[in-house]
This record gives C-alpha cells, sequence and structure tokens, in this order.
C-alpha cells in the first residue's frame, strides 16, 4: 500500500476514494518508529490555528508582515499519486500530504500568501506573504496556483465562481465555448 523512500511515504495505490485507509496509514505512520523525524518548524512561525467558525479552522498571521515574508515552512509526511481534499499538488503524479498548520490555509481569489515550493526539498513548501499582511488576517492562497484537477471542487463562496482545479476550468470553458458556437452555427442556419 505504501512505501518509504527517502524519508517519506509514498502511497501510490490510494485516493481519494479511500480516506479511511489513507487516515488508518496516517495514524499509524504517526505512531510507528519507522517514521522520519519531522522537519523542524521554523522558531519564528508566524502561524497560529485557531477556530473560525464552529468545528471550522483557519490559519492566522501572528504578527503583521510586510510582503515577501516567509510565515511559515512544513515539510509533507505523505506523497499520493492523486489529490484528495487535503493534499496539495507538487507536480501532475505527486499530492503532497500535510499534518501540521499549512493544512488550515483556506481558499481566495483574491490571496495574501503563495505556496513557494523549496529549491532544495521536493517535499517543503514555504508559505509565502504575497502583499503586507496585517496582525490576525485570515492566511488565504488561490487553489488554482497549485491544484490542476481537484478531488473535492467546491463554489467559492465570496466570489460564486467555481473552484475545481485549473485543468477543470479549462475544460468547462472550453466546452462552453463549443456549446456557444453550436449555437450560433444554429441561430445562422435559421
Amino acid at each position: 500500500m505504501a512505501r518509504r523512500r527517502c524519508g517519506y511515504l509514498i502511497a501510490s495505490h490510494l485516493d481519494s476514494r479511500y480516506p479511511h485507509l489513507l487516515l488508518a496509514m496516517f495514524a499509524l505512520t504517526a505512531r510507528s518508529s519507522l517514521r522520519m523525524p519531522r522537519m523542524a518548524r521554523m522558531a519564528s512561525s508566524l502561524i497560529r490555528v485557531a477556530e473560525k467558525a464552529e468545528d471550522f479552522k483557519a490559519a492566522f498571521a501572528v504578527k503583521a508582515c510586510p510582503a515577501g515574508t516567509v510565515l511559515h515552512t512544513e515539510r509533507a509526511d505523505v506523497v499520493l499519486s492523486k489529490p484528495t481534499k487535503y493534499t496539495i499538488q507538487r507536480d501532475p503524479e505527486n499530492h503532497l500530504l500535510f499534518s501540521g498548520d499549512i493544512k488550515f490555509c483556506n481558499h481566495s481569489f483574491n490571496p495574501n500568501v503563495e505556496m513557494n515550493f523549496d529549491d532544495k526539498c521536493d517535499l517543503t513548501i514555504n508559505v509565502v506573504a504575497k502583499r503586507d499582511i496585517a496582525e490576525g488576517e485570515e492566511l488565504m492562497f488561490d487553489y488554482h496556483s497549485t491544484e490542476s484537477d481537484m478531488a473535492c471542487p467546491f463554489v467559492d463562496l465570496e466570489t460564486g465562481k467555481p473552484v475545481q482545479g485549473v485543468m477543470k476550468e479549462a475544460k468547462a470553458t472550453a466546452k462552453n465555448s463549443s456549446q456557444q458556437k453550436d449555437q450560433k452555427k444554429m441561430k445562422m442556419r435559421t
């Protein structure tokens, strides 16, 4: 089901259809002595996780930060071959699953942070401020900046736009364009 390579787990046969297996594997590795030590959290981590609403947590800035500040660095615990609701896509075949604070950064089409992959380690992500951020401000990034095909698409509450990954969005746009062309052809015939 999963194999260890270079100090991290690769779950090559798990996908969003088997969340119970993923959670069991995740719990097992958390207790296992085989688990590689986690990369130490930055001493100056500027993320605080708090409840935003009942049963809904989010990441917030601990203090005001100028644009370009690295607020948090985290290393993935598991690499999956397919996306899940909780992964961040590294490339088409590698979807990173995190257990720390990074998983509480939510989506916005007007983001204040971006996820930058570390040049030295393919499994590490830096949360970087895109603009000046105020103390206590929720940290949000655009899911389309990392996801080509989302396992759990949804509608953005702020804009009403679908959040489905850039591949699905491109397909939907192409389909709409094709339908519009067909409608124009039908009108021209009549």
